[in-house]
């Protein structure tokens, strides 16, 4: 997810501290005013996988996505978690993204949403 310069919407947070009808609030305005990549994994691929690959193939996508929307590679990818997939895209891991970064907040809205 790349938010927007401005009007980037109040109330983002930790989405597990705020109730559904906030994060469903929030998710339709995200979804209004930012790039927004989503990478879907089905259940079957995941048992071939295992989770863990399933989780990395499911960021790449959602990467690739915001990247061609773009046009261009993003300039640094912020991860929550403690993990990086195998990409050539600059990248944080932050542990606790959520609570540290409000695009990691307002992407981790959107998953729950999507």
């Amino acid at each position: 997810m790349v938010l927007p310069d401005r009007r980037v919407p109040r109330g983002i947070d930790d989405s597990k501290k705020l109730p559904a009808t906030e994060r469903a609030r929030l998710c339709g305005r995200l979804k209004d005013c930012a790039v927004v990549g989503i990478g879907i994994v089905e259940a079957d691929e995941i048992d071939s996988l295992n989770i863990y690959w399933a989780t990395m193939k499911a960021m790449t996508l959602a990467v690739d996505q915001v990247a061609a929307t773009l046009g261009c590679a993003p300039g640094h990818v912020l991860v929550d978690g403690n993990r990086l997939p195998r990409w050539s895209y600059p990248a944080t891991a932050i542990v606790g993204g959520d609570a540290a970064s409000l695009s990691i907040a307002a992407a981790s809205i959107v998953a729950k949403h999507a």
